[in-house]
């Protein structure tokens, strides 16, 4: 049976990490301890990218001239979600 494509860029991210996951479960538990904090540190690394992404895209719609409550309602989100992520507080 073939597998579908991921759609969403959450199943991307969770398909891509499923074989580091796979490999961490094969190694014993201080290698686990040593491994996870490299793949940690890695994922710390790429949340912030998609943060920084986050902050850009409210960043470049409030330049467009859209209003936070604008925002909000079209992601279906409060107001406040939506000026922490502008602040960086997401």
């Amino acid at each position: 049976m073939p597998t579908s494509e991921p759609q969403t860029t959450t199943e991307r991210l969770v398909r891509a990490v499923q074989p580091a996951i796979r490999y961490l479960d094969r190694l014993d538990p201080l290698a686990q301890l040593a491994e996870g904090k490299e793949a940690l540190s890695a994922l710390l690394a790429v949340s912030a990218q998609v943060a920084a992404r986050r902050r850009a895209a409210v960043r470049e719609l409030r330049l467009q001239g859209w209003k936070l409550q604008e925002i909000a309602n079209e992601l279906g989100v409060s107001r406040q979600q939506v000026s922490n992520i502008e602040r960086g507080k997401d």
